[in-house]
C-alpha cells in the first residue's frame, strides 16, 4: 500500500459527520480536524489540490449555463456490511436497494417530502430544490473475484471487507455499514478508489434487518444523503472547506444563505447573517424527517464533480440491479445443480436435494411455533409464531399475521409506508406507499373554477377582492378553529393581488371518509391557487376521490364524481351533490352566501353571529357575507335571501 493510501486509511477514520453515541443527542462533526489531517500528507494534497483545481475549471464554466440534465450519469455502488451478527443476506440485499431508493429520490428531486418546500419557499427568494443529473445503481455484473459473488448478484457484501479502504473495489462507490457508535463520515471530495462512505448500521436505510436497524430521528435514510453530498464535494451549509461556521465563511455555493451554525432537531424558523436558516437541506444537521432538498447550485457542483473526478467510476461497466421484491428472486443467477436456487444463497449447490424445496415440512426446534417449514432460502427452517395462529396463520412467513396482511401471500408486503413506489397513473407525482403497507399513491393538483354569490360582479363575471386591496386577508390559512379545526400550516409572506379568500379543500372517499385536506387561495377569476399563486392545489390521494370545498362563509358543496380532471362549478347545476346546491346568478352558478358559521344549514345561529358584529369595520370576519371589510344590511341580505338554504350531509358539521 503506498503512502498516500496508509495515511488516507489513517485519516478516514476520523469522522465528517459524526454523532454522540447516544441516537437522542443533536449532531455533532469533526470536519475541520479530518481535512487537517488529510492535508498533512503530501501526495493526498497534491492529488486534492489538482483534482480541485479541475473541479473549479468545470465549475465555473457550467456555473454560467442553467443545468441541462440531457443524460443521467450512472454510478454503480457496492455495498459492505462489516461485523454483523447472524445476517440475513436477501433482507440486507433489499435494505441496501431500499436506501438506494432513497438516495436516488433525494438526489433527483423526487422524494415525497420535498412538497413542504410549497410552504416555506417564499423565505427563501432565489432558492429552488435541485436534481443532481445523477443515479446511483447496485452493480451487478463483473464483480471482483474472491467475494462469492457472480453475474446477476447485487454488489452486497456481508463480513467479507474491513476498514474504510476497500481493497479490490476500485472504480465503485463504496459504502460501509458497520458499527461504529457514530452516524457516519465520508472524504471531502471522493475520489472512488476504494475509498468508502461508511454509515453505522442503526442509520442505514428506513427499516431494519437484525443488526442493522434504522434509529429515530436518524431512520429515513439521509445520513448517507448527507455523508454522498461531502463525498461530492458539499460543505455544511454553515461552514467553508474547513468546516468552520460564522457568518464570514460560506460553503462555495451561491443559493445557499449564509448561516452561522448548525441547526438542530426540527427547527421552525432559525434566522442568522441576515437572512433565514435553509434548515431543510441536507447538508445541515437536522434530524433525517427535517432535511429534504438540496438547491440548483449544490446539484449543479455535485454533478461537476462526478464529470471532472468520477468517471472512472461511472465507465466502470455496471447494469442497474432489479430490486429483489419485484419477485422475491434474484433476476438471474448460476445454479450448477438446477435446484431452483442461485449459487450464492445455496446450502449445497452440488446437491440437488439441498437445499430442501420452500414449504417442506420441518421442524425449527422453537416451541412457541407450529407448522414449521423450509424458508424461501431453501435451508432455513421457521414456523409461524403462535399469535398468527389464531388469527389465520402467516402464508407469506413475513411476520405479518395474514389477517392484517394486506398481501398475505406476497412477503414484500407490508412495506413502510411512504416507501417510493409508482401507483400507474400519469397525473399523480410522489407516489409512496400508504399507512396500509399496500396502497401506493401520490399526490396531483386539483384545479377547479367557483363563484361565491357575495363576492359575485355578474357584470364582470368575476369576484372581488375588497378584503385583498384593504390588507385584511391573513396570511395563515384561517381554518384551523372549529369547525373546521384544520391542522395545515400553510402560509404567505403576501397575499397575491389577484387572491379573493383562502379556501379549504377535502378528499373524501365515497363513504364520506375524509381521506386528505389542503388550503389555498381562490382568485377574482374564481381559480383554485396554491400558496405560490400556481394554478390548483397539490392534495394526497385525490384522483378518482370525491372533492368538498369549504369557503369561510359560503355552503360548502361535494363534487358530483369522482375527480379525475378540472372541475368547473361555474357551469353546470349537476356539477355537485344534491338538489340546488348551486344558485343562478345571472346565468351563472355560485355558492350560497350565509352559512356564516360554516356548519352546513344556513339558519337563525348564522343570523345571531352576524347581529354580534354588525356595523364593524376593517376587520376579517366570517359575517361579511360580500368580503367588503364591513359588516351591514348587505351581508344580512344575503343570509335572509338563503334561509333554510341545507347543505349536503357530507359537508354537515
Amino acid at each position: 500500500m503506498n503512502q498516500f493510501c496508509q495515511s488516507l486509511t489513517s485519516v478516514l477514520f476520523l469522522m465528517l459527520f459524526c454523532l454522540p453515541i447516544s441516537y437522542g443527542q443533536q449532531r455533532t462533526c469533526g470536519s475541520a480536524q479530518l481535512q487537517q489531517k488529510l492535508n498533512k500528507d503530501a501526495v493526498y494534497q497534491r492529488k486534492h489540490i489538482a483534482r480541485v483545481k479541475s473541479f473549479q475549471l468545470e465549475n465555473s464554466k457550467i456555473r454560467r449555463n442553467a443545468l441541462n440534465c440531457t443524460d443521467t450519469i450512472l454510478l454503480p455502488v457496492a455495498i459492505h456490511f462489516q461485523n454483523i451478527s447472524n445476517p440475513d443476506i436477501a433482507c440486507l440485499r433489499n435494505l441496501s436497494q431500499n436506501q438506494i431508493d432513497i438516495l436516488n429520490n433525494d438526489f433527483q428531486a423526487k422524494n415525497a417530502d420535498l412538497s413542504k418546500w410549497q410552504a416555506s419557499a417564499a423565505n427563501y427568494p432565489g432558492v429552488n430544490p435541485g436534481a443532481a443529473c445523477i443515479k446511483f445503481v447496485i452493480a451487478n455484473l463483473s464483480h471482483p473475484s474472491g467475494f462469492n459473488l457472480l453475474d446477476g448478484d447485487p454488489a452486497v457484501t456481508v463480513n467479507a471487507t474491513s476498514g474504510d479502504i476497500i481493497s479490490g473495489w476500485n472504480n465503485y462507490i463504496n459504502i460501509v455499514v458497520r458499527d461504529i457508535g457514530d452516524l457516519g463520515y465520508a472524504p471531502l471530495g471522493g475520489l472512488g478508489d476504494g475509498d468508502a462512505i461508511t454509515i453505522d448500521d442503526n442509520a442505514f436505510g428506513s427499516y431494519g434487518c437484525g443488526q442493522v436497524f434504522p434509529q429515530f430521528p436518524y431512520n429515513i435514510g439521509r445520513t448517507l444523503v448527507h455523508e454522498i453530498g461531502h463525498y461530492l464535494y458539499l460543505n455544511h451549509i454553515w461552514a467553508n472547506s474547513a468546516d468552520i461556521g460564522g457568518c464570514s465563511n460560506d460553503d462555495a455555493v451561491s443559493d445557499t444563505p449564509n448561516c452561522s451554525e448548525p441547526n438542530y432537531g426540527c427547527p421552525s424558523q432559525n434566522t442568522s447573517c441576515g437572512s433565514i436558516d435553509l434548515h431543510m437541506n441536507y447538508m445541515d444537521y437536522v434530524n433525517d424527517a427535517c432535511m429534504y432538498m438540496f438547491t440548483e447550485g449544490q446539484a449543479q457542483r455535485m454533478s461537476n464533480w462526478v464529470q471532472t473526478n468520477l468517471m472512472n467510476v461511472s465507465n466502470n461497466a455496471s447494469i442497474v440491479y432489479t430490486d429483489e421484491c419485484a419477485t422475491c428472486t434474484p433476476p438471474t443467477c448460476v445454479d450448477l445443480d438446477e435446484d431452483g436456487y442461485c449459487e450464492s444463497v445455496d446450502c449445497d449447490d452440488n446437491n440437488n436435494a439441498v437445499p430442501t424445496a420452500s414449504g417442506t415440512a420441518c421442524n425449527d426446534n422453537n416451541p412457541n411455533t407450529e407448522n414449521d417449514i423450509i424458508q424461501a432460502d431453501g435451508c432455513t427452517c421457521a414456523g409461524t409464531l403462535s399469535i398468527c395462529l389464531s388469527q389465520g396463520g402467516d402464508a407469506d412467513s413475513d411476520g405479518v399475521c395474514d389477517d392484517v396482511d394486506c398481501n398475505p401471500n406476497d412477503a414484500c408486503y407490508p412495506k413502510p409506508a411512504g416507501t417510493v413506489c409508482d401507483d400507474s397513473n400519469s397525473l399523480t407525482i410522489n407516489d409512496v406507499i400508504q399507512a396500509d403497507g399496500c396502497s401506493c399513491e401520490g399526490t396531483m393538483t386539483v384545479q377547479a373554477k367557483l363563484f361565491l354569490e357575495g363576492l359575485y360582479d355578474p357584470i364582470n363575471q368575476q369576484l372581488t377582492n375588497v378584503l385583498n386591496t384593504q390588507n385584511l386577508i391573513p396570511t395563515n390559512q384561517p381554518f384551523n378553529t372549529t369547525p373546521w379545526s384544520y391542522s395545515g400550516t400553510e402560509s404567505v409572506i403576501a397575499i397575491p393581488t389577484n387572491v379573493v379568500d383562502w379556501v379549504l379543500i377535502m378528499v373524501r372517499s365515497s363513504d364520506n371518509t375524509i381521506i386528505s385536506q389542503a388550503a389555498g387561495f381562490l382568485t377574482t377569476s374564481g381559480t383554485l391557487v396554491d400558496i405560490t399563486g400556481q394554478e390548483g392545489i397539490v392534495i394526497e390521494q385525490a384522483f378518482n376521490q370525491y372533492i368538498s370545498i369549504h369557503p369561510r362563509n359560503h355552503l360548502a358543496i361535494l363534487s358530483k364524481s369522482p375527480y379525475t380532471t378540472v372541475l368547473d362549478f361555474t357551469t353546470d347545476l349537476s356539477s355537485v351533490q344534491g338538489i340546488g346546491q348551486l344558485k343562478n346568478v345571472s346565468g351563472k352558478y355560485c355558492l350560497y352566501a350565509g352559512d356564516y358559521d360554516a356548519n352546513g344549514i344556513i339558519n337563525n345561529q348564522d343570523y345571531n353571529r352576524w347581529i354580534l358584529k354588525k356595523a364593524q369595520l376593517a376587520e376579517y370576519l366570517s359575517v361579511d357575507g360580500d368580503a367588503n371589510g364591513v359588516v351591514n344590511n348587505l351581508d344580512y341580505n344575503l343570509w335572509v335571501g338563503n334561509g333554510s338554504k341545507i347543505g349536503v350531509q357530507s359537508i354537515q358539521y
